[in-house]
């Protein structure tokens, strides 16, 4: 949990550890939680569609998401089981 907002690159917080460092469950915790910011309203911001959030996880595969992750993630999506 205190790793979720680490990045693959080692841009992440809190405390800047890169993909060799991360483990599974929280690499999934990073994408689910990114998925809950940008598809929930909040008083900051109204969510965004589906397909949006969707293509915000694939720019940035690599960088802050796990491909595998992602892949499952989007299929699962696609499916309307997310």
């Amino acid at each position: 949990m205190l790793h979720h907002h680490e990045r693959l690159d080692g841009g992440g917080s809190p405390d800047g550890l890169t993909e060799a460092e991360l483990c599974l469950s929280t690499r999934i915790l990073a994408v689910w939680d990114a998925w809950d910011a940008m598809r929930i309203d909040d008083f900051q911001r109204p969510a965004i569609p589906r397909d949006e959030a969707l293509a915000e996880f694939m720019a940035n595969v690599g960088t802050q998401f796990d491909a595998d992750v992602v892949a499952t993630f989007e299929a699962f999506a696609r499916e309307g089981l997310i």
